[in-house]
């Protein structure tokens, strides 16, 4: 219904960067086809369809055919790669240079390769490929035992924010502290790296993806995005709740 005839690009977020909650961007393709064949027949130019898979890279298995994309961008950083990205497009699909000049890499991207990243992000993607299954379930496990370590801890202070057993990434955890102030505890939490929400889209104010989901305000604004990696142990993860229980703590302190 919000497909308008003016419309001519879609772009899905494979995982919600806040939550880890995966995006039924195979179905959305899928109905965007049949669109696009009732479009061809209204003499209608074809709605292209690209997904931000930056979140999901190295954690999930991405397959651009089951995906039914035209476009598809990942970051490096996100799957242990150096600091640089690339984007999946289809030949039959257009795709413009922003960055004319001497037309290298196909006339795509002007300039001087960086081959030092090329080469890294490449080496990162195999590793993936050749890894996949045994990073998911040992992130699984890890942010499972997190989440069970801070239900423990803080009994009905702390709610999360994704459904069991919906479709998520294998290691993140939004967790709302009911009545705080996410910043607060984190300023409070040594050594705890973690973060309020989504990095571009950081404000003083409640998340707006929380607050379209149902979560009420007050849990809102005490909610901490926390991930685990490949190597988080069991060690990692009693040490970050002790944090984070100290922080609760010292806040809830008469006067502070």
């Amino acid at each position: 219904s919000a497909i308008r005839p003016h419309t001519i690009f879609i772009s899905v977020m494979l995982a919600q960067n806040e939550t880890g909650i995966l995006q039924p961007v195979g179905d959305i393709g899928a109905l965007l086809e049949e669109v696009n064949r009732r479009r061809k027949k209204e003499s209608l130019p074809d709605i292209l369809f690209h997904t931000d898979a930056a979140q999901a890279i190295g954690k999930v298995k991405i397959d651009v055919n089951a995906l039914k994309v035209d476009y598809l961008s990942i970051a490096g950083h996100k799957f242990y790669g150096p600091r640089s990205g690339a984007l999946y497009f289809r030949e039959s699909k257009p795709l413009y240079p922003f960055i004319l000049g001497a037309g290298q890499e196909r006339g795509y991207r002007s300039g001087t390769p960086n081959v030092c990243m090329i080469a890294g992000l490449g080496t990162a993607a195999s590793l993936v490929i050749e890894g996949l299954d045994g990073f998911q379930r040992s992130m699984r496990e890890s942010r499972d035992y997190l989440e069970k370590k801070l239900q423990d801890a803080f009994g009905s202070k702390v709610s999360f924010n994704h459904r069991k057993g919906a479709a998520a990434l294998p290691n993140t955890c939004s967790v709302s502290f009911k009545g705080m102030n996410g910043p607060d505890i984190l300023c409070k939490a040594k050594f705890v790296q973690a973060s309020t929400g989504a990095a571009c889209h950081h404000t003083a104010e409640p998340s707006e993806v929380l607050l379209n989901s149902g979560v009420p305000a007050d849990s809102a604004r005490g909610t901490l995005r926390l991930s685990v990696g490949r190597n988080t142990s069991h060690a990692d993860i009693d040490l970050a709740v002790r944090l984070l229980q100290d922080a609760v703590a010292l806040l809830q302190k008469p006067g502070n």
